[in-house]
């Protein structure tokens, strides 16, 4: 048992003391007796160290959800002799969470972004699978189902169960808005531009036409054109070549402003295009001596 991992890494509400930690930590063997017994229904008190480890970090997830959102009392959780109430309390924090996520899930299929990829069509179905076989009683902090499709920022890896496959839906739907701005025709020439095979291979569909879209605003061009002609990237070269990364990031950051205003993107959304601007300026730091930033910006055929 003193091998499982520790409590103090689950939870985030500010470390427990030793007292506390020697205080709550055999209420949760016990908790994690009970749930094994639940689980085996009554079969056996013995299971594999890798199974008593799922369920104790579900448990784990389970209280600190029902902590952070208020089901129960860090004072609760430290005064309560048994702690399958506050475990049923969490769940039902969690469970409001999956329904979060049905509602996101539904947002993402009555926004779709009108490109055919394989990576994404598969991820949709494996979402379905997740929602279908997730298990908040005994593995909540797991993720069933296959997510392939590579989101430009992804989803820190660390974030378990539902938590994760939310933030997941959150940042797909803000890239499928943005994607379904343009028109579709521009947006498959742009990818295949970017990629010969965008319907087969494993790319995100959003960096190219954000990255596009930003450049055109560098230049004061229309964006919804997705196209920066040999010219534009010109004149972006010039305007940029003495420019350092800050002053480039700058430029970025308007630009980000920019693109966001005429798409009427509000927070997230706003954030999340000039999360990917500031990522674009090392790129281009690193490019503009070698007067050629094909790499980056890419004109339609």
């Amino acid at each position: 048992m003193n091998d499982l991992i520790p409590m103090q890494s689950i939870f985030d509400e500010g470390p427990f003391t030793e007292e506390e930690t020697s205080s709550l930590q055999p209420k949760l063997w016990h908790l994690l007796a009970r749930q094994t017994d639940y689980y085996t229904m009554g079969g056996s008190s013995s299971v594999r160290v890798e199974l008593a480890e799922e369920l104790y970090k579900s448990i784990l997830f389970t209280l600190a959800e029902g902590l952070k959102y208020g089901a129960f009392t860090r004072e609760q959780l430290l005064a309560s002799e048994k702690l399958e109430h506050l475990l049923r309390a969490g769940r039902e924090e969690v469970e409001k969470q999956v329904e979060t996520g049905k509602r996101l899930w539904l947002q993402v299929q009555y926004h779709p972004t009108g490109i055919m990829n394989i990576s994404y069509d598969d991820t949709l179905k494996g979402l379905v699978t997740f929602f279908k076989s997730y298990d908040i009683r005994y593995f909540a902090h797991q993720i069933p189902g296959d997510i392939d499709y590579q989101l430009c920022h992804a989803v820190p890896d660390e974030l378990p169960g539902i938590k994760y496959v939310n933030e997941y839906l959150r940042r797909l739907l803000i890239e499928n808005s943005f994607i379904s701005c343009f028109e579709t025709d521009n947006v498959n020439r742009l990818l295949q531009c970017y990629c010969p095979d965008p319907y087969g291979q494993l790319i995100n569909l959003f960096e190219p036409v954000a990255v596009n879209a930003l450049g055109l605003a560098l230049v004061k061009e229309d964006i919804y054109t997705l196209n920066l002609t040999v010219e534009m990237k010109q004149s972006l070269i010039n305007g940029l070549q003495e420019c350092d990364r800050t002053t480039i990031y700058l430029f970025l950051e308007k630009a980000a402003d920019d693109v966001a205003s005429i798409l009427k993107a509000i927070a997230p959304a706003s954030e999340y295009i000039k999360r990917t601007a500031a990522e674009l300026a090392p790129r281009i730091e690193a490019l503009l001596p070698t007067g050629n930033i094909d790499g980056i910006f890419l004109t339609l055929p």
